[in-house]
């Protein structure tokens, strides 16, 4: 996108953001939060088991609107399979 096309553009305001992971995981993702200090209020317990990154902003047109996003949780086959992906996209 051109410089001069991002300017007229309007600047909309983050409502909340948030990471929502299954009840399972949501102590294990607090320890995580705690020691990289990210402040645990983002994280929230999925209804479903499933994992989200939900992201709200504020437009002076059409009010709040939220995207999400369901995301893998992140074990050792995810690391390894993203790794793989950039490595061979690299060669």
């Amino acid at each position: 996108m051109k410089a001069h096309l991002l300017k007229d553009m309007p600047i909309v305001s983050i409502q909340t953001f948030s990471v929502i992971v299954g009840h399972q995981q949501i102590i294990t993702a607090k320890k995580f939060f705690e020691r990289v200090e990210i402040d645990v209020d983002c994280l929230h317990a999925s209804n479903d088991e499933r994992s989200y990154l939900s992201l709200t902003l504020e437009t002076s047109d059409n009010g709040p609107v939220t995207f999400k996003s369901e995301v893998e949780s992140l074990g050792n086959w995810t690391v390894i399979k993203v790794l793989l992906k950039d490595l061979m996209g690299c060669l």
